[in-house]
């Protein structure tokens, strides 16, 4: 079961904090300023929103990596949401598995070669410790890892 993070909360304000600091500190017109504050404050808005923090929909999701049966085709990956939606798809190529940080690619089943794959940003306080380090071994070594 993957948890929305408190820590990515914690980043995500301290970054627009930041740069609504960094707009204040430098001599723009007024009308300048509001603006970029403005961006700056719906981009919060939307990052939190988009870490599950604002709203019910994505504030948890259980994810299942399955290893494919044939070699050469990548690992099968199914989400599922509290509501009942789920996205099944394969996971692509450019996950990124760094000790304190994965960020999950996956191509949902259906999906045209126009549309984009969908992202997931993993933190360790989002996922079950055993669960992470499982999680981080199978994306990074693949088949040959001794899950």
């Amino acid at each position: 079961m993957v948890r929305r993070s408190p820590l990515l909360a914690l980043l995500l304000v301290a970054i627009h904090l930041l740069s609504l600091s960094v707009v204040w500190s430098i001599g723009l017109p007024f009308a300048l300023h509001l603006v970029l504050k403005l961006a700056i404050l719906l981009s919060l808005l939307w990052s939190l929103h988009s870490a599950g923090w604002l709203g019910a929909s994505l504030q948890t999701f259980r994810l299942r990596l399955t290893p494919s049966r044939d070699n050469d085709a990548p690992d099968r990956i199914d989400i599922d949401y509290p509501s009942g939606r789920r996205i099944s798809g394969s996971v692509v190529e450019g996950s990124i598995v760094l000790p304190h940080l994965v960020i999950l690619r996956c191509r949902p089943d259906g999906a045209r070669w126009w549309q984009a794959s969908r992202n997931w940003l993993l933190l360790p306080d989002s996922v079950a410790p055993d669960d992470y380090r499982r999680l981080r071994i199978r994306l990074r070594w693949g088949r040959a890892a001794p899950v």
